[in-house]
């Protein structure tokens, strides 16, 4: 916030504080916070509304039902959230059974009194820079530890016991011994809460977490696991005995969203989902354990499971082709260009990198001692080559000829131009460089040019 507008909130007897995520980003030393949150205290809305308008532009938010005002400084692009503070009075288990007060003369030390966590129940003042800690957040950042503000938070607003889980992970904290207590009494009401809100929450923890399976831990101590993923928390003591695994599935699952070389979230995605098709497809046999079909199971899982979060539909897509096509053969003899040119027509070009990063991390959760990447690493490297070969030919749209060029030498219109030009890319890709001509195609199919 401007240095000019602060001193306009402070001649109107208001006062600026940030609060928030941004304080205790600040506090920890991160990378400086993307998004900012503002209270002030001390000039009724209207009033804050009108200056503001001044600066910029200043809109109501949510029909001025929670006293939060939309704010971007003219001559910027960035949209901050500018609140009264305000109290909650709960209504009902849920995210937004909410009764909102919010009054210009509450003092910011019960503003943050209705939030979450105590690390992120802080506020900087913009003029003098102290701290308001209240809750001592300040304390449990230096210690480490994702504690609840209040013994009934969870209950007022269930999603929090999920922004614990997945702060902790991000975070590198423990989850407080009473907060996860807490956690585990309130861990049924988070059926009350909005899919897509879960989906969030799950997609921060993926992405910003370095060990993403921190965040599956907590929940599943908290009893939110079973809750919300019981296709991950089914995979427990799913024992592997054999020369492959040294893991029972849970286990190898956490290891693999780990040891995904990407942050994408599609990538970590499919790692967390990749083997939980594994319990419905065990079978055993005089006890030799086998679980063939799995990808195929745990691809149509996995789609279930991001359907019932409501994720975007291309997430939902990507992260099903991903866990269907990634039990491909691994051994050094069938790693060739052919093999890897037909992996890369069946997943397409785009998902390559995240297959490819897929098999990584199921080949480092192996819990074996002595895992080698000389395979993984050969498969990547002919996979780039095909990529991003000036000669590359994968789809028929990379033939040098196209249906009208058969119909103008007298193919007739129909199936059989398809036919025939998926004859010619089968015989192309065996040698592109040398086979992708106009007239060596025309050649193979028994076609001459018309002089």
């Amino acid at each position: 916030m401007d240095r000019d507008l602060i001193n306009a909130i402070e001649k109107q007897e208001g006062t600026a504080y940030l609060v928030g995520g941004a304080v205790r980003d600040k506090l920890i030393g991160g990378p400086a916070p993307k998004d900012l949150d503002y209270v002030i205290c001390g000039i009724p809305h209207d009033d804050l509304l009108s200056l503001l308008g001044k600066f910029g532009a200043a809109k109501p938010d949510a029909g001025r039902r929670f006293g939060t005002i939309k704010f971007r400084r003219s001559g910027t692009n960035t949209t901050v959230d500018i609140a009264l503070p305000r109290k909650e009075i709960s209504t009902g288990s849920g995210h937004y059974n909410f009764k909102v007060e919010f009054d210009h003369s509450i003092p910011i030390e019960q503003d943050l009194g209705r939030r979450d966590l105590t690390i992120n129940a802080m506020a900087q003042h913009l003029t003098d820079k102290t701290i308001v800690d209240p809750y001592n957040g300040r304390q449990d950042i230096i210690d480490g530890i994702v504690r609840a503000v209040f013994d009934e938070a969870f209950k007022d607003d269930p999603l929090r016991m999920l922004r614990a889980a997945q702060l902790a992970s991000r975070l590198g904290f423990k989850l407080d011994d009473k907060t996860r207590d807490q956690a585990r009494k309130s861990s049924y009401l988070i059926k009350n809460e909005p899919a897509e809100r879960i989906y969030d929450e799950l997609c921060k923890g993926l992405e910003k977490s370095m060990e993403p399976s921190n965040m599956f831990r907590h929940m599943d101590k908290m009893g939110l696991l079973a809750r919300v993923i019981p296709e991950i928390k089914r995979c427990q003591d799913v024992k592997q005995p054999n020369k492959w695994h040294g893991f029972d599935v849970y286990e190898h699952i956490m290891h693999a969203v780990d040891c995904v070389p990407s942050v994408d979230l599609v990538t970590r995605w499919a790692a967390c989902l990749h083997d939980i098709g594994k319990p419905e497809t065990m079978t055993n046999n005089g006890g030799v354990i086998h679980f063939y079909g799995h990808e195929y199971r745990g691809s149509e899982m996995a789609e279930e499971v991001l359907r019932r979060f409501k994720a975007p539909v291309d997430i939902t897509r990507s992260v099903k082709t991903l866990i269907h096509n990634h039990m491909f053969e691994m051994k050094m003899e069938a790693i060739t260009v052919k093999a890897c040119r037909n992996i890369v027509q069946r997943v397409g070009e785009k998902l390559m990198p995240n297959l490819v990063d897929l098999r990584i991390g199921d080949r480092l959760a192996s819990g074996k001692p002595a895992v080698t990447m000389g395979r993984t690493g050969l498969f990547r490297k002919i996979v780039h080559e095909i990529i991003y070969s000036p000669n590359r030919v994968l789809h028929v749209k990379d033939l040098t000829i196209n249906g009208a060029d058969l119909m103008a030498l007298g193919v007739p219109e129909g199936k059989i131009i398809g036919e025939m030009l998926s004859k010619a890319l089968e015989w192309v890709v065996e040698d592109p460089a040398h086979r992708n001509s106009k007239g060596k195609i025309l050649e193979f199919l028994d076609l001459g040019e018309k002089k």
